[in-house]
Order: C-alpha cells, then sequence, then structure tokens
C-alpha cells in the first residue's frame, strides 16, 4: 500500500533516530512548554488532532497528512536548539523541519506530492497565531492560503497551541480561531485566495500588486518555460516531446560548448544564459529555459527577468523516484555523482504557483 495512505503508529516511530533526538531534547521552559521533552509536546499534539472533529470529517488521505505533520512539526528542534538565560529557543525549527519531514518521508516511499503537503505544514504551523500580528494580516491570510491547506493547517496549530502546558499560552487558541475567521471573511480558507486573474496572483506575490482590487491586463509579449528538476529526471526527454521546435536555453549544452566543468566557476555560463535569454525575450520569442533551477531564489532571478520583458512565465517541475534518477542519469553524457544528486534533493524547493502564472508537474 502506498506510504502516504497508511496512518503512522507512534509506538513503533518513537524508535526512530529522529524520534529518539526529540525524546533527548528538552523544552525547559514553564511558559510556554512546561511538559517537558519535544516528544511528549508530539504525542499531545497527535492526540488533540485525533480528538479534534474537523479531524473525523477529512478524507482519509487528509488525515494522514495532518497526522504526519503532527508528529513531524517539531523534528528540527534537537538541531535548532539554544539556551538564552536558563530558556530554551528553537530558530528558524519550521524551515530546517520542513526540509527534514521530506528526507524523512522520502524515506519511508511517499509521493512526492502527499511529501510536499506534509513539509508546508510543518513549514507554517506556527503562523497562524501571530497573523493578526502582523503590518498587513489579511496579505499574510492570502499568503499562507496558496501555501497549504488552510483547513489542515488551522487543525494542526490548534493541536499545537492545546497539546502542551504552558502558562501564558491561553490566548493562542484564541488566536488561532481569530486567524480562521479572518482567512474566512477573505475567502481564503479551505481555498487560495481567488485573484482576478493570473498576473494578479503573481504580481502579488512578487510584491508587485498595487491592490486587490485592481486588475492588471495579461498582455505578454512571449513566453518563458523554466525547467526544474535533479539532473536525469527527464527535462530533455520532456522537452523533446512537449516542445521540439522551441528554441532552447540550456545550461548543460553551453557547459559543453565552453568546455566548462559543473563544478568549475559558473560566472561564463550564467552570463552567455542570460544574454541568449534576453535575447529570446526582446525579440518576443516563445523559449525553454533548460536548468536544474532547483531554489527558488536562483528561479526567482531569470522569474524576475522574464517578467521585466512582459513574458509570461510557465515553471514545469519534474520528479521521480531517486533510484529512476540514478538509472537515467546513467545515460547522460555528462554523468553526475550519485552523492551530488543526493546533496542536491537536500536543498530542493519544489516550485509552486506563488512564483509563476503557470505550474506543470510531470
Amino acid at each position: 500500500m502506498n506510504a502516504s495512505l497508511i496512518e503512522p503508529n507512534l509506538a513503533a516511530l518513537q524508535q526512530e533516530p529522529w524520534a529518539v533526538a526529540m525524546q533527548d531534547c528538552q523544552h525547559n521552559s514553564e511558559e510556554h512548554h512546561a511538559e517537558g521533552d519535544v516528544w511528549t509536546h508530539t504525542q499531545m499534539v497527535v492526540e488533540q488532532i485525533h480528538s479534534r472533529p474537523e479531524y473525523k470529517d477529512l478524507s482519509p488521505s487528509d488525515q494522514v497528512v495532518v497526522f504526519w505533520a503532527g508528529i513531524l512539526h517539531d523534528v528540527a528542534k534537537p538541531t535548532t536548539i539554544t539556551v538564552e538565560n536558563g530558556e530554551t529557543h528553537f530558530p528558524k525549527h519550521s524551515i530546517k523541519g520542513a526540509r527534514r519531514a521530506r528526507e524523512i518521508l522520502n524515506d519511508r516511499g511517499f509521493d512526492w506530492r502527499t511529501r510536499e503537503r506534509i513539509a508546508n505544514l510543518v513549514r507554517h504551523h506556527g503562523h497562524p497565531p501571530f497573523v493578526l500580528q502582523s503590518e498587513n494580516p489579511i496579505s499574510w491570510a492570502i499568503d499562507i492560503s496558496w501555501r497549504v491547506d488552510t483547513r489542515l493547517l488551522y487543525l494542526l496549530s490548534m493541536a499545537d497551541a492545546l497539546g502542551r502546558k504552558a502558562k501564558d499560552m491561553k490566548d493562542y487558541p484564541e488566536r488561532v480561531e481569530l486567524w480562521r475567521m479572518l482567512a474566512e471573511e477573505n475567502n481564503c480558507f479551505g481555498q487560495p485566495y481567488p485573484f482576478v486573474n493570473r498576473q494578479a496572483r503573481f504580481l502579488f506575490f512578487q510584491d508587485l500588486l498595487s491592490s486587490l482590487y485592481y486588475t492588471p491586463f495579461e498582455d505578454y509579449k512571449c513566453e518563458m518555460t523554466l525547467l526544474s528538476g535533479l539532473p536525469g529526471v527527464g527535462k530533455d526527454t520532456w522537452i523533446a516531446k512537449n516542445l521540439p521546435e522551441a528554441p532552447v536555453v540550456s545550461l548543460d549544452d553551453l557547459r559543453t560548448k565552453m568546455d566548462i566543468d559543473p563544478t568549475d566557476n559558473q560566472g561564463t555560463v550564467i552570463q552567455e544564459a542570460k544574454q541568449q535569454v534576453c535575447r529570446h525575450l526582446a525579440a518576443g520569442t516563445n523559449f525553454v529555459f533548460n536548468a536544474t533551477n532547483l531554489m527558488k531564489l536562483s528561479r526567482s532571478k531569470w522569474i524576475m527577468l522574464a517578467h521585466n520583458y512582459q513574458a509570461m512565465v510557465r515553471v514545469v517541475y519534474l520528479e521521480r523516484p531517486l533510484s529512476t534518477i540514478f538509472e537515467q542519469n546513467k545515460q547522460r553524457d555528462q554523468v553526475v555523482p550519485e552523492q551530488v544528486i543526493r546533496g542536491m534533493q537536500g536543498v530542493l524547493e519544489v516550485p509552486d504557483l506563488t512564483e509563476c502564472h503557470e505550474l506543470t508537474e510531470v
């Protein structure tokens, strides 16, 4: 059976190395976590998830997603712990927890879409209590609605607030509830916020939308298709099958042509690629940009370059099991060492619709 359809057993999981680390990690905070170690808190959160009426109304697959998110929401606390004036703190444990969750779920055979749903809940589980304290609560609520299933986030965040012993956290459940009400009022609870068009969505997430009531024109001069995926995943094959006539700007091809190894300085390769991209954009030519494009920051530079030329950006993300990638990688002209691919998987940030106009997942 697909691992994503199986609800985990806590008693069995507590022997896993990452769970043992959570058992050995003490909160040491009467105000926020008087219950003790991180695993104890995790068990309390899972019990709260199970007891909530919202959980019983979920589909079996959604139940497994939120259940695993509850188990892994604090998985990075043992690696982020700091102590100041006798109090423990866990800076960026949600961000690092999402990455650790991906590793754990990959090892357990989860399909990548389910993995991402869980990892994104881990990444954002602490946000709801603080939305109303932000400078622009509505914008933050809208932002969250495009990154996670807010029904599951509400359940997880409420369970996190209730599944603990604390002195000064009594208002946390109320703050989570207020976030839910704010999201409902702005039509972004249980669904992504309904932007008037894809250009409005794109501009919003680039901090370029002047008003939610503004309807920007979708007047694109050309289209850039940006490929994203690990080496050996099949990007060239996808291009040959789906866009055989389109001009392609390929970093691999440029490295071969310029006789530059992937481990060498890539400055000249990137500069040449940028010049080719700009030529296509200036000419209004639809084209493909083919590179691994694994991290959001690296993708954003090319995406904003295309935006500056009034291009529509489509991201095509490809993922396969590592075993398949390793086999396909052996057929490449330039074979990438398996340990390098594993390292690249560790920094992978899966694209989503907050980055581009259209997203194709293969």
